[in-house]
């Protein structure tokens, strides 16, 4: 994904011969690493406690839900 919005900018860049204002899709591409980031790093997480049989899980969960769903709810 990152790819191709990197790719696309480049792309209507060339076409507009450098007239085209960029709308800084860098930060867009910087929120979608962080956030690929945070889900890789949390699954991970949660794989290896719920490998371990560990009551951490309830731990992550909650944590999980305060950091992110709690925000949309």
């Amino acid at each position: 994904m990152i790819w191709r919005i990197w790719k696309v900018e480049k792309q209507t860049k060339a076409l507009t011969n450098n007239v085209y204002q960029s709308y800084n899709l860098c930060q867009v591409i910087y929120v979608i690493a962080q956030s690929r980031v945070f889900y890789t790093t949390f699954v991970i997480v949660t794989f290896v406690v719920s490998t371990i049989q560990s009551n951490a899980l309830f731990l992550i969960s909650n944590i999980v839900y305060l950091l992110f769903l709690n925000k949309f709810s």
